[in-house]
């Protein structure tokens, strides 16, 4: 109990103060939503940097533009296939909670009958504008299917 205490006071006053914050977290639960099953969760850790000042958060390398709803930070992160045959896109939902340090990564999936690539190949306005609902849904996080969370303890790297 002492130490979530001390982890939360140590981002809450990280938080309040820094406009850079770097983040260590170690994952403790995974859960296939598919499945209705719970599984080893990664044995890797995930370090994150936090600008508040530029509401960006760099995550694997690559800067994200974040927005904040009281203490919950969430981003988007979108897996662009090169592909135009896809028929299955990739996306996540990450959320963390500043207070408590609770990250949750969401893996989700866009399922879809027909690739851009077989819309367009079509001599025909009404497949035209498939393409293009397609091409909106794709950037659409809502659009996708939930499939794993990974859930992780965070706390500063001090």
């Amino acid at each position: 109990m002492r130490r979530v205490l001390i982890t939360m006071s140590l981002l809450l006053s990280g938080f309040l103060q820094a406009n850079i914050i770097n983040l260590e977290c170690t994952y403790y639960k995974s859960y296939n939503w598919n499945k209705s099953e719970t599984r080893k969760p990664p044995s890797d850790s995930l370090s994150l940097r936090l600008d508040k000042s530029k509401k960006e958060i760099e995550y694997k390398g690559i800067l994200f533009p974040y927005t904040q709803n009281r203490n919950l930070v969430t981003w988007d992160v979108f897996y662009p296939r090169k592909e135009l045959d896809a028929k299955m896109h990739l996306a996540q939902k990450i959320e963390l909670n500043i207070v408590t340090g609770l990250l949750e990564q969401n893996f989700k999936t866009l399922k879809v009958n027909e690739s851009i690539q077989e819309l367009l190949g079509h001599d025909s306005p009404m497949k035209n504008l498939e393409a293009a609902d397609l091409i909106k849904k794709l950037k659409d996080i809502n659009s996708y299917e939930l499939g794993i969370t990974h859930s992780a303890n965070c706390s500063t790297d001090r």
